[in-house]
């Protein structure tokens, strides 16, 4: 029955060639090739074609901060951020969120490995690039093999996506790379997340050479309902440095 079925699809790859006038070999492989790459592993094709979304800070915030620790933010996650977001701009303070790592992350091969990369004739990660819309980029030679900078157009948790490079031949290390630590986190934001489905922010601004801060809080519940705080002055709130305390305990 499995042969018959197999010698079905091969007599309409060669119906289908000869109707486009294209060689049966050409299909065939074709064909062949798209049936090699498994299913994605880490999210569906069309949780990542939604990304990346159109306001940034939103879907960097919930996919950094989430507690749950997404690959890739849902569209109701997505759609919550971005009120949530809105609301912390109606604050009258702009803030660009720069998490640890962004849009590329590194893969370090082994002296055979790199070769083949830089000959373009490494097509072990062929699936894994296609798959989550990944660009090699620049190449960096060194002793012993090189390093390969991979740009991502999704915007995912690129060090769970790096961990899957690392299974392929040739990899000695993937990570994911992104600016320095000491600008990812000014400001100070963190999330954290209730059993109730409640959402509160916490953020701290340092600004004027770290003189003064504006912090800030904002709880809001699934029904689109919270409460919004913020202030400049010297020293935090005992409640309000408390909170934060325990989020990025959570986080961490």
């Amino acid at each position: 029955m499995l042969r018959f079925v197999e010698m079905q699809r091969h007599l309409l790859i060669l119906a289908l060639a000869s109707a486009c006038g294209r060689s049966p070999l050409g299909l065939l492989e074709t064909s062949t090739e798209a049936a090699r790459c498994q299913p994605l592993r880490l999210a569906s094709v069309g949780a990542l074609a939604a990304s990346p979304r159109p306001d940034r800070d939103a879907e960097l915030l919930a996919l950094f901060l989430s507690p749950s620790r997404p690959f890739v933010i849902d569209d109701e996650t997505y759609a919550r951020a971005v009120r949530d977001v809105t609301s912390l701009r109606a604050l009258g303070r702009h803030f660009v969120f720069l998490p640890p790592w962004v849009d590329e992350f590194e893969v370090d091969f082994d002296a055979e490995g790199f070769a083949q990369v830089v000959a373009g004739e490494y097509d072990a990660w062929d699936c894994l690039n296609e798959g989550y819309r990944v660009r090699p980029g620049r190449t960096f030679a060194g002793s012993g093999g090189g390093t390969v900078l991979l740009q991502v157009e999704p915007r995912l948790r690129l060090p769970r996506l790096a961990e899957e490079y690392e299974q392929l031949p040739h990899v000695l290390v993937a990570r994911a790379s992104g600016v320095p630590a000491e600008e990812a986190h000014n400001p100070t934001i963190c999330l954290d997340v209730a059993p109730d489905g409640t959402w509160l922010w916490l953020g701290e601004n340092w600004q004027n050479n770290y003189q003064t801060a504006f912090r800030f809080s904002l709880e809001t519940r699934p029904d689109h309902t919270g409460t919004v705080w913020s202030s400049t002055a010297p020293t935090a709130p005992a409640a309000w440095a408390e909170a934060m305390s325990r989020c990025q305990a959570r986080a961490n």
